[in-house]
């Protein structure tokens, strides 16, 4: 197992989606406080309608190319090529559908406006997560690292000008929107520099085996969506924007946690899937040293924010947010399950046995 590595890849990760979730954590605050309970229910509904439809542009693609071509570099621009064509059409369809689920669905005209202008990310998003595994997969963390870091932070200041101009709802997204296309043209540029990537051919039998390896996952992350998420689309419905800004307070403070879990699944994942093949001894102590340690990080994650849960409310997001402490002391024990299961997710899909996932999900 080479620790020097490991411990690099993940305080790069660790480093870079710390930064990115302290930023986004700031935006957060910054439109709660802003925009008050119904505006950041309103910005929180349209953030998740649209995070339905990333699953089927995402289709678990990042996932297969990142483990495939750690095995083998060689490999890498056929994985992009074939991936890039699979975005980009799973995008135009999912754009589609969401523009007439959000119409069937009755919603305002700002609503269904916001999730049009909103669900470009659809493109933009799933671009920048198969550049990030295509990174990851050779090891070079730090230059997406550092474009998703100067993403979230270009989106805080261009949010914060609209908001301040008057832009609402509307602004908002749109800032999300010209971010995200900034980032993806560098990324790209550095991608052809650094790992020599290139947009040239295409075989439809590999898309299609890589469609089939990556159906267990897109179904898997549309169940995780559905029961992470689906609880925002039913508050709008029932009980309105007010309430749905309140729970959406307590939970962003629960899903900034995930940067732990994210970070040192992200930087071992590489040599999980190698050790799959060359060592079965090494890919088990790994796995079972991540189980022991997300665990007890988990519930000291836990335990710490139950306990606080009122100060911390307060703090970030005002007394007019106080609804949601009751809300936070109970999503937050969902952390070390949540560590726990995403360690026995990844060493399934390492061990290219994906399929099992959703028998066991199910």
């Amino acid at each position: 197992m080479n620790v020097k590595k490991i411990f690099r890849n993940t305080f790069l990760l660790g480093i870079s989606q710390f930064f990115n979730k302290l930023i986004l954590f700031v935006l957060t605050i910054f439109v709660a406080r802003y925009l008050k309970e119904s505006g950041f229910g309103q910005y929180s509904l349209v953030l998740t309608i649209v995070g339905f439809f990333t699953i089927f542009t995402n289709f678990g693609l990042g996932t297969i190319a990142l483990r495939e071509i750690s095995k083998n570099y060689s490999e890498a621009n056929k994985y992009f090529n074939n991936i890039f064509f699979l975005r980009v059409t799973t995008g135009v369809l999912s754009f589609l559908f969401l523009y007439v689920v959000v119409k069937l669905l009755g919603y305002k005209h700002n609503i269904v406006v916001a999730s049009c202008i909103y669900g470009l990310t659809l493109f933009t998003n799933n671009i920048i997560d198969l550049l990030t595994s295509i990174f990851n997969a050779f090891e070079k963390m730090e230059y997406m690292a550092i474009l998703t870091v100067f993403l979230s932070l270009i989106t805080l200041l261009m949010a914060v000008f609209a908001l301040k101009f008057g832009y609402g709802l509307i602004g908002l997204v749109t800032v999300s929107v010209v971010a995200g296309v900034l980032v993806v043209i560098l990324g790209l540029g550095l991608a052809k520099k650094r790992v020599f990537i290139s947009i040239r051919e295409l075989d439809f039998n590999f898309c299609k085996n890589i469609i089939k390896d990556s159906v267990p996952l897109m179904l898997l992350g549309f169940i995780g969506m559905v029961y992470f998420r689906m609880d925002i689309v039913l508050l709008s419905k029932m009980k309105g924007d007010s309430v749905v800004g309140l729970y959406n307070a307590a939970y962003k403070i629960m899903d900034t946690f995930m940067i732990v879990s994210n970070s040192i699944i992200g930087a071992t994942f590489p040599q999980m899937s190698r050790y799959f093949h060359t060592s079965t001894e090494k890919f088990k102590k790994l796995f079972e040293k991540l189980l022991i340690i997300l665990f007890l990080v988990g519930a000291f994650f836990a335990v710490s924010v139950f306990l606080l849960s009122e100060r911390i409310i307060v703090l970030f997001f005002g007394t007019t947010f106080t609804d949601s402490i009751f809300a936070l002391k109970i999503l937050i024990w969902a952390v070390p399950i949540i560590y726990i299961n995403a360690v026995l997710l990844f060493t399934l899909i390492a061990a290219n046995q994906q399929s099992k996932i959703i028998v066991l999900v199910l």
